[in-house]
């Protein structure tokens, strides 16, 4: 090439890391079939993480 073809050429970009393209990559390799959209649960639906207790409602 000379050097009028030699700026017409880009560098290819390099890519990044994903994680979840790596792990279907490899369950496609092992014969697993990869795993679909993962469901998230509702959180308003949840009971609460601190319940109140019932002896210090009494005392009260």
């Amino acid at each position: 090439m000379n050097a009028a073809g030699a700026d017409l050429v880009k560098k290819r970009k390099k890519e990044h890391f994903a994680a979840s393209t790596e792990a279907r990559r490899r369950a496609r390799a092992s014969g697993l079939r990869p795993a679909g959209t993962r469901v998230i649960e509702d959180k308003r639906k949840r009971s609460a993480k601190h319940k109140k207790r019932l002896l210090d409602e009494s005392l009260e």
